[in-house]
């Protein structure tokens, strides 16, 4: 009788694994994130697993030419995959900033007030940041990184479709010579660079922006990831709505972000009520709608870092990587024809001019770039001043106190002039 009553008890709890870890055996999570509609979130136990094996990895703003620095921003990627169990899989996109297109016929990028930069310093940075991260991996030789070499849809100096199309076809042609260089060093199992564009409905209209992926393609076979957003799209509580301005509209988001060949988007999630992350599933039911097949997201873009280093300045686009996760896939996973996983977490952080430690290179093609960059050359001297051994007490303190005014304005004309007010579509 004893053992026929504990056979009945292990078959009733290997049927209760099979429940658990079915389909069927969901459980209820309420996000501790306050929601619009405070939604309840249900999900399954496998999607429940692979939420939490993706390890969010830094994206930057770069404002700095130092290749030593970006060599180690690198290496500390390097080191958190080497030192993390197991694979990991990851994406860093380097920001530059705007697209350049110099009177000269070169091309650039502005590198957020530390340029304006040429195609060459950008190749330059993303090698030195690629190496570092593929030396101080050390003995692991499995984990991966894709480098999302980052502009924005910015006109400015690029403000005719000629202009565009010729930029987006420089910037690829620049991505091809970084991949090829990776090939030849060896590395390239274990890093690829990829192009990135922060595509935003209010900073260009879609004949310009379109024309910047006509040149990008180009090169055959490079991708880029569109890490911008989806300013005023509908999203299913609100169908009416209509993308960006009177310029843009559905069709033209989809195909920035996933209708052109090279495109994948890598969607910026930063409000923290759920409404980023419906509009970009209702662009994927869109396209299953309108062309047959769902968009595939790469993963979330966030950008909770940088909200740190400048407290205030995101009201309810704070976001954390795990919570633009949970929220895209939740809405994702609602719609069958729409349900997918997602490979990456990224969250972006500034480079303030504190953290940068010694002075960029400047090249000719850009001959103003020390006039426009003489704010973070004064801090680079000073820097590089104090930390000299030979440095007199007396003059040590006169240049401490240089440099935090020189910090201090710094980092306020970066919060002013790069981290706009920001624009809910509630």
């Amino acid at each position: 009788m004893v053992k026929k009553h504990r056979t009945r008890y292990l078959l009733l709890l290997f049927l209760g694994v099979l429940i658990l870890l079915s389909p069927f055996g969901d459980f209820t999570y309420q996000s501790t994130k306050a929601q619009t509609e405070d939604p309840v979130y249900q999900y399954f136990l496998p999607y429940f697993k692979q939420l939490t094996g993706v390890i969010p990895s830094t994206s930057y703003y770069i404002t700095t030419t130092d290749t030593g620095y970006m060599y180690e921003l690198g290496c500390q990627l390097g080191t958190r995959d080497a030192e993390s169990k197991g694979t990991q899989d990851s994406v860093t996109v380097l920001d530059f900033s705007y697209p350049i297109c110099a009177s000269d016929g070169s091309f650039g990028a502005e590198f957020f007030g530390a340029g304006p930069a040429s195609l060459n310093q950008v190749s330059i940075s993303v090698k030195y940041f690629a190496s570092g991260y593929y030396n101080c991996t050390g003995d692991d030789h499995t984990s991966t990184l894709v480098v999302g070499v980052g502009t924005n849809n910015k006109p400015f100096s690029c403000s005719t479709a000629a202009k565009a199309t010729a930029h987006g076809a420089a910037w690829s042609a620049m991505v091809s010579e970084i991949n090829q260089w990776m090939l030849n060093e060896g590395i390239f199992h274990q890093v690829q660079a990829y192009g990135a564009s922060d595509i935003e409905l209010g900073w260009n209209n879609p004949t310009l922006t379109r024309a910047w992926i006509t040149g990008y393609e180009q090169q055959e076979e490079n991708f880029f990831l569109h890490f911008g957003d989806a300013a005023g799209c509908p999203y299913e509580e609100k169908p009416w709505y209509t993308c960006g301005s009177a310029e843009w509209d559905i069709e033209d988001v989809w195909y920035v972000s996933w209708g052109a060949p090279s495109a994948l988007p890598l969607p910026l999630i930063y409000l923290t009520s759920g409404v980023h992350a419906m509009q970009w599933a209702y662009l994927s039911q869109y396209s299953v709608a309108q062309h047959g097949y769902p968009m595939h997201f790469t993963g979330v873009f966030t950008q909770s870092g940088a909200c740190l280093q400048f407290p205030g300045a995101c009201s309810g686009t704070e976001n954390t990587p795990e919570q633009a996760y949970e929220q895209l896939l939740y809405e994702l996973n609602k719609n069958p024809e729409t349900a997918q996983t997602l490979r990456w977490k990224t969250d972006i952080r500034w480079i303030l001019a504190s953290e940068i430690n010694s002075r960029g290179f400047i090249f000719d093609e850009f001959s103003e770039s020390t006039k426009q960059n003489a704010l973070l050359n004064e801090i680079s001297i000073l820097e590089a001043a104090l930390s000299s051994e030979l440095l007199k007490a007396e003059s040590r303190t006169l240049i401490e106190e240089k440099l935090e005014r020189y910090q201090e304005i710094a980092d306020n004309i970066e919060l002013s002039r790069l981290i706009p007010a920001p624009k809910l579509f509630d």
